[in-house]
């Protein structure tokens, strides 16, 4: 998934990784599952070190992030003119199916920002509420949604908020931890994601 971000200069028409193969992690079947899922406490993860990533990667991650962000939200950036139709915010089953189970449904840019900043809290939401209670598996096509809804999340955020990021954040910290070999590619994939949320958004470390 890191791959995909790498080009910030033209902000991608579609936020898709591009050459690794979806893989899923369920954590009900991980020897190492923590009971703080369903608690949500601020107890830190014992990462295994060789897991975590460098300092360097996470820098120009971060910043790549940024710089994403600075088009989307700039005045100059070319009005969509396609509109994609899409759920309403509520409609909790569609977007269920779209982010964790159509594969087809890529979040573009032309979809992502027909959601006003509620919609996307709404999504978020509901993306760590079904990872963190184990209703879905977080894949690389769930990875490239929430990297999507991050770039048009305002940097003001209400507590509410913060919580879903911080779960979403504890949930891809307990699979990276648990993972034999930092070859896997889910290490990448959750430490993008945990990188985003804890320096940018300043949810603090895991």
């Amino acid at each position: 998934m890191v791959y995909v971000r790498k080009e910030a200069r033209a902000c991608p028409n579609v936020f898709k990784a591009s050459s690794q193969s979806i893989t899923k992690y369920n954590t009900t079947t991980s020897k190492q599952q923590i009971s703080y899922l369903a608690q949500f406490n601020d107890s830190k993860i014992e990462t295994p070190k060789a897991l975590l990533p460098d300092p360097k990667w996470v820098s120009y991650i971060v910043n790549k992030f940024r710089q994403n962000r600075e088009v989307i939200f700039s005045p100059n950036r070319p009005k969509q003119t396609q509109k994609v139709k899409i759920p309403k915010t509520n409609e909790i089953s569609k977007w269920k199916k779209i982010v964790f189970h159509d594969s087809e449904k890529l979040p573009t840019l032309s979809l992502v920002l027909q959601l006003d900043q509620l919609g996307l809290c709404s999504i978020l939401t509901l993306i760590g509420d079904c990872l963190c209670e184990e209703e879905e598996v977080f894949t690389d096509h769930v990875g490239c949604w929430i990297y999507a809804l991050l770039c048009c999340l305002d940097d003001l955020i209400d507590s509410s908020m913060q919580a879903s990021l911080r779960s979403i954040m504890k949930h891809l910290a307990t699979i990276r931890a648990s993972l034999k070999s930092p070859s896997d590619p889910l290490a990448s994939e959750t430490s993008l994601i945990i990188s985003i949320i804890s320096i940018h958004f300043k949810q603090g470390d895991v």
